[in-house]
């Protein structure tokens, strides 16, 4: 369901940038729900001042509007075109716990992999035209509800970003 306040002025800039969408999904016997947004930043924010900062205002905006939820488990699927340690704004709400990065956190102790390869993705993939540029970043209540992260390197083939899967434990939404 479409849930996005068009009267909220974190939302209309978000609306604006044509990069952002919302949605509220209903879970279980549909009484609980969660919150997904996607998020596609600027493409060139690594060499672009001007475009980095635009990027940040994004990111920095979408954060606020997932703080706006902070009892009901939100999900922000991403984009970033940047690696998103590389963000100021990101950096600072995973520092702050305002939102967590979780394939980062599922992969604490292993080097993330790469997820956009413009040819074409593939596990293990490298070097030049290769990043990390896609996450799924959650707020506590989200993020207490994931179970594990996986990569898709499967589904992924043919195309330039690897699909990232977030298992999510049902009964957390009877918590919130």
């Amino acid at each position: 369901y479409d849930v996005t306040d068009k009267t909220n002025p974190t939302c209309a800039f978000l609306l604006a940038s044509g990069r952002w969408i919302e949605r509220l999904v209903p879970t279980g016997n549909g009484k609980h729900y969660m919150l997904v947004a996607c998020i596609y930043g600027y493409s060139g924010a690594r060499g672009n001042k001007t475009i980095k900062l635009a990027n940040e205002a994004l990111y920095a905006s979408a954060i606020i509007r997932m703080d706006q939820f902070p009892n009901v488990p939100y999900y922000i699927l991403t984009d970033v075109n940047d690696d998103p340690s590389d963000s100021d704004a990101l950096s600072r709400a995973m520092e702050s716990e305002l939102m967590y990065d979780l394939p980062a956190d599922w992969n604490a102790d292993e080097a993330l992999p790469n997820t956009f390869h413009k040819e074409c993705v593939a596990e293990g993939m490298e070097g030049k035209d290769t990043s990390r540029i896609d996450t799924i970043f959650a707020n506590t209540t989200a993020a207490r509800a994931c179970i594990g992260i996986e990569y898709l390197w499967e589904e992924g083939t043919g195309f330039d970003h690897v699909p990232i899967r977030a298992s999510i434990r049902g009964a957390a939404f009877d918590e919130t």
